[in-house]
């Protein structure tokens, strides 16, 4: 009962993060399987950042996951409408067992340490996705909670084809269902000496990058293409980073984040070249508004970032579970 409690306080704590504290992001320490990064203030202080996605749990402990399917017959006695009844819910964050185990695993490493809570999110998005024999698709998606512990309740009618194809896939033992939450957390980044100026319309000339002047979902790329045009704006003069540590890893990922955040708007995609429906990674898009000028970001002081973090899991087993055990 003493730990049940001591693993209660400590979840409260990760729900419950003072404002004022804001993580580090150059100071990542993995214990326990998550990954935390230390407060910028106290280096014996620890957030989490967002892990452990899935489908939320019932009393007893039962995933909370339920598909009905209906037909109707109609006066004629031929068939009338169809479809099906989806609810479930979802949750990321850890829960008080696995906060527990990863404060214990993080104090090996620090014995004064404390986890303060979880990283602050700003906005997110989630998505749950099926790999069935006919290929990967989207079966829901939408808004995340900001805060660990709280549940997205997800209640629909399917149309006929979907609820078939839903009901097709399930029935196939090679199908996999995965969740995935895609969350824009805060923190600070460390000083550099360094500055970077971007000459935005330079940038926005360059129509040989695609993906710098498509907009819209259909032409979200993956990261490493974003990073592919920052390289080559840096080459061309277009991006400058300049100053005594213009050369420092730091230095050059400020001013590559810079760049995207400015261009881009990260959404949910699947990992090119692989069938695991798991395997959702974040995809960014050309925003519709363009930028003009020359900009001037000096990157001397400590000040508030913005990254993306991607919680998924597999939680087929979980699907089949609950759904065996409401037949």
């Amino acid at each position: 009962m003493r730990r049940t409690g001591r693993a209660f306080a400590l979840l409260i704590a990760l729900v419950a993060a003072p404002l004022q504290a804001l993580p580090d992001f150059s100071q990542e320490v993995k214990a326990g399987g998550v990954t935390f990064l230390r407060d910028s203030d106290d280096p014996h202080a620890y957030h989490a950042l967002p892990s452990h996605a899935r489908l939320a749990t019932d009393a007893g402990g039962r995933a909370r996951f339920s598909f009905l399917s209906f037909s109707f017959r109609g006066e004629d006695g031929g068939e009338g409408p169809s479809g099906a009844l989806l609810n479930f819910l979802l949750v990321w964050g850890l829960d008080a067992v696995n906060a527990e185990a990863a404060q214990n695993t993080l104090r090996m490493r620090d014995a004064s340490a404390v986890i303060r809570g979880a990283v602050p999110v700003l906005s997110g998005s989630w998505r749950v996705v099926v790999s069935g024999p006919r290929g990967r698709w989207v079966l829901a998606e939408g808004d995340a909670p900001k805060q660990p512990g709280s549940q997205v309740a997800f209640s629909r009618r399917l149309d006929p084809d979907t609820a078939k194809r839903l009901e097709t896939d399930l029935a196939d033992a090679s199908t996999r269902v995965a969740v995935g939450f895609l969350l824009v957390c805060e923190g600070v980044g460390p000083p550099v000496e360094a500055r970077v100026v971007y000459d935005w319309d330079r940038i926005e000339a360059r129509s040989d990058l695609r993906a710098l002047h498509a907009s819209g979902a259909s032409f979200a790329v993956p990261e490493a293409e974003v990073r592919a045009a920052f390289d080559a704006l840096r080459a061309d003069g277009s991006i400058a980073v300049d100053g005594a540590q213009a050369g420092a890893p730091a230095a050059q990922d400020a001013a590559f984040r810079g760049f995207r955040e400015a261009l881009f708007e990260a959404s949910f995609g699947a990992t090119p070249g692989s069938d695991d429906a798991s395997a959702l990674e974040a995809r960014f898009a050309r925003r519709a508004e363009r930028r003009r000028g020359r900009v001037e970001v000096s990157l001397s002081k400590r000040s508030r970032e913005e990254r993306i973090a991607v919680a998924t899991s597999d939680i087929t087993d979980a699907v089949r579970d609950s759904l065996k055990a409401g037949s």
